[in-house]
């Protein structure tokens, strides 16, 4: 049976104050700021990323349907008793219920300051730490030349520059998913050519400028130039879609296939790119930039240690020729039908 953590007298009095101070604020100007069940739920999940709204909605429509199949009411009277008891049934055909609990936990904070709950009674489950990855996530330079290889051997070129962007610009895949072609920036200052890539709104709806390898940002630039799309990565079935984050995820999962190590995911890559940064000298202050990080903990779970060279930690060049460039061709527009 899942047990949750009772609060403590110190616990106690802080919801306690805050009772009464939410009983002040009762008969202030905001008495009349009410919320519906579905005004409050669709204030949760405001400002949050597409791909986390949709997680976060089908965890808590999933709760909502247990409970009105259980006990034939909505989460705006629940009880703790129910979360214990959804927690118990999920802990059947769930390996990690950490993520259902943060999903509740966040949910219920908002409906209490919504006025839908009276009290939180979340606050007594422990989320817990996340369980460790089943494999390190630590890629060896041999590893990404021969995830380059397959990348090749694609007639698509797209796959080339998602592998490209995910090594050298580490972003998450919810990211690469809805990059525009404008977010491929080329700057000429005194001649001085340089390229960034723009990532909006992404985890924590922040906006960042990522830097690129010179010759890696010419490429993926005049790849973006000949598109004539919207996005990067266009959707071929949705015409002005992007294609999803699960789509640009199994191409990452073929190559790795491919190279018969089929535990590697796009994931994989923010990790080798934190790690190269790491090894080539740069500060964490600027790693934790780079990767879109609000801690610097956070970034420090990212590095590891290096089996390559250090100094080529970051550099793919074998035998005097970059295997992340050989891929030279370019997305060709689709022939108008006459």
């Amino acid at each position: 049976m899942y047990k949750q953590h009772s609060p403590t007298p110190h616990h106690a009095q802080a919801v306690s104050s805050t009772t009464s101070t939410n009983g002040n604020a009762s008969s202030s100007d905001d008495e009349d700021d009410s919320f519906t069940l579905e005004e409050a739920l669709e204030q949760w999940l405001f400002n949050k990323t597409l791909s986390t709204r949709y997680t976060y909605l089908r965890r808590i429509s999933d709760f909502r349907a247990w409970m009105q199949a259980t006990y034939q009411r909505d989460i705006d009277r629940t009880k703790t008793k129910h979360i214990r008891m959804y927690l118990n049934h999920k802990s059947k055909t769930c390996v990690q219920i950490r993520a259902i609990i943060v999903v509740i936990k966040s949910c219920f904070k908002v409906l209490v300051k919504c006025k839908i709950l009276k009290t939180d009674v979340s606050v007594g489950f422990d989320s817990g730490k996340q369980k460790p990855a089943k494999h390190e996530r630590n890629l060896s330079s041999d590893t990404i030349r021969a995830l380059f290889r397959q990348a090749q051997r694609r007639k698509n070129p797209s796959t080339m520059v998602l592998l490209q962007i995910a090594v050298y610009c580490g972003l998450r895949i919810g990211a690469l998913s809805s990059l525009a072609c404008s977010d491929i920036i080329k700057t000429d200052i005194q001649n001085q050519v340089s390229y960034k890539i723009r990532v909006r709104c992404g985890k924590g709806q922040k906006t960042r400028l990522v830097h690129v390898k010179k010759s890696i940002g010419r490429a993926i630039w005049s790849y973006a130039q000949s598109l004539g799309t919207i996005y990067l990565f266009p959707s071929k079935m949705k015409p002005g879609k992007p294609l999803t984050k699960q789509a640009l995820g199994a191409r990452i999962k073929r190559l790795a296939k491919a190279i018969k190590k089929p535990e590697i995911s796009a994931h994989f890559m923010r990790h080798y790119f934190a790690s190269s940064c790491s090894h080539a000298g740069m500060s964490l202050a600027n790693i934790q930039h780079a990767m879109g990080h609000s801690s610097s903990h956070t970034t420090g779970v990212y590095l590891h240690k290096s089996e390559d060279n250090v100094s080529a930690a970051i550099d793919l060049t074998h035998d005097g020729e970059d295997v992340t460039l050989v891929h030279s061709r370019s997305s060709q527009p689709a022939k108008s039908k006459k």
